[in-house]
């Protein structure tokens, strides 16, 4: 049996500079339409929204926005479970001061 891939909800791609938010994946578009704010909105053939891109993400901020969301999810991961999400490097504690 083969294994589905899990979509994402949350995708960027950096050559285009198009963040992706994908609402109900798995759902067929039927018409995108772009807003006057460089934002399309793709909808499903009852005219509920499936997708939004916007253009240009990384001039809105919104990239480094979900960086620092990123950041945040796994410190409070860390705090909720009492393990550390940090990679090795990350993971060497720093001299105690006297």
């Amino acid at each position: 049996m083969a294994e589905e891939r899990r979509a994402r909800v949350i995708e960027y791609d950096p050559e285009a500079d198009v963040l992706t938010v994908n609402l109900r994946p798995g759902r067929r578009i039927a018409e995108d339409r772009l807003l006057d704010n460089d934002v399309v909105v793709s909808v499903d053939e009852k005219g509920e929204p499936v997708q939004v891109q916007v253009l240009d993400a990384s001039k809105r901020g919104l990239v480094e926005a979900l960086l620092e969301l990123h950041q945040a999810r796994k410190a409070l991961l860390q705090l909720l479970t009492g393990r550390s999400t940090a990679g090795p490097a990350e993971r060497q504690q720093a001299p105690e001061s006297p």
